[in-house]
């Protein structure tokens, strides 16, 4: 069956069927049938050299509560006790959903690599309280008593983030594809000891490419956010009110301090 799949090219079940073959062959070795001896050889040799030309994906996620879920392009995955899962892809794109109890979804995109094996990790934070019932206006809401909001300028650094974490995704995504094309076209189907080094440097390009967009991809939605949130505010809650003083401080350092 595993044969099968993969000459049908649907390379990630073939290498789960080899896997699942691996374990089941052993089991029956170790309960005293040599029969098995072969299955297991094969189904080991061809799984390994299988998931060379595929990814490995880890992802992690902390203080996952019950009924947490995990989706990988669309198809939820199921979680350990510890709240991780390893899932085994096509290289290429991969998006993931993380959804928890009284929490807003949480996103992650990565690009996988053949050969590579990258790690995501999801920290959820508290459950959000709830609003109370009734609640005084606050001084940025009343009438003619507004402020300039904190979500413009944080606007602006998450749309920096965003820039600086496509900026290493693609300087270190290059750098990590050349690395594979330069060994693929060196010593591929298998590359001897010598190439350890610049293999390892490859994936170690490859990881720090997939941090990079995921930072740049939150960069990007947060910017999104606080500026969709901050074009939405009242005219009359953007006035400027209150005193505002420059600070100077030792050192190459200058602040502004007021009251908004």
């Amino acid at each position: 069956m595993g044969r099968c799949l993969q000459i049908a090219g649907r390379r990630v079940e073939a290498a789960e069927a080899f896997a699942g073959v691996e374990r089941l062959a052993a089991a029956r070795i170790a309960a005293g049938d040599p029969r098995y001896a072969e299955a297991a050889s094969a189904a080991a040799a061809e799984g390994a050299a299988l998931r060379r030309r595929l990814a490995v994906l880890r992802v992690r996620v902390a203080g996952a509560p019950s009924g947490t879920s995990l989706a990988v392009d669309g198809t939820v995955r199921a979680l350990s006790v510890e709240g991780a899962a390893t899932v085994l892809r096509e290289p290429g794109p991969v998006s993931l959903v993380l959804r928890a109890p009284g929490r807003a979804p949480v996103l992650r995109s990565a690009t996988l690599a053949a050969g590579g094996d990258a790690s995501i990790d999801f920290l959820l934070d508290a459950p959000a309280p709830s609003a109370p019932a009734t609640a005084a206006p606050s001084r940025r809401d009343a009438p003619g008593a507004g402020g300039i909001s904190w979500m413009l300028p944080a606007a602006v650094a998450a749309g920096t983030v965003c820039a600086i974490g496509l900026g290493a995704f693609i300087g270190f995504g290059i750098r990590s594809r050349d690395t594979y094309d330069a060994l693929h076209d060196r010593c591929a189907p298998r590359c001897g000891d010598g190439e350890i080094a610049e293999a390892d440097g490859g994936r170690r390009d490859q990881v720090i490419a997939n941090v990079s967009l995921a930072v740049g991809a939150a960069g990007a939605v947060g910017a999104i956010v606080l500026g969709v949130l901050e074009a939405s505010r009242p005219a009359a809650g953007r006035r400027l009110v209150g005193r505002r003083a420059p600070l100077v401080g030792p050192g190459p350092s200058f602040g502004l301090a007021g009251n908004f």
